[in-house]
């Protein structure tokens, strides 16, 4: 089992999503991903957990940081 990160520091862009698409399938079965979005993203954050579901990943932790950035966490699922 792997554990990955994104971590994404300011505004994201139609390309940055293709790249996300493509980093998600390089994930095994029963790794984890985190993904760490700034505050003024929020709105992404719905974005990124379609995009999870639709590639069979579990999200079991969402977290709103001190800093104010948000974090997802999931599982990449069979």
């Amino acid at each position: 089992m792997c554990d990955y990160r994104l971590d994404f520091r300011g505004l994201i862009t139609l390309e940055d999503y293709s790249s996300i698409d493509d980093y998600m399938e390089l994930i095994n079965t029963n790794d984890n991903l985190t993904i760490t979005i700034t505050e003024k993203n929020k709105l992404e954050l719905e974005i990124f957990k379609s995009m999870l579901r639709n590639k069979n990943f579990l999200i079991y932790e969402k977290i709103k940081n001190n800093d104010g950035s948000y974090s997802i966490k999931v599982c990449k699922g069979k």
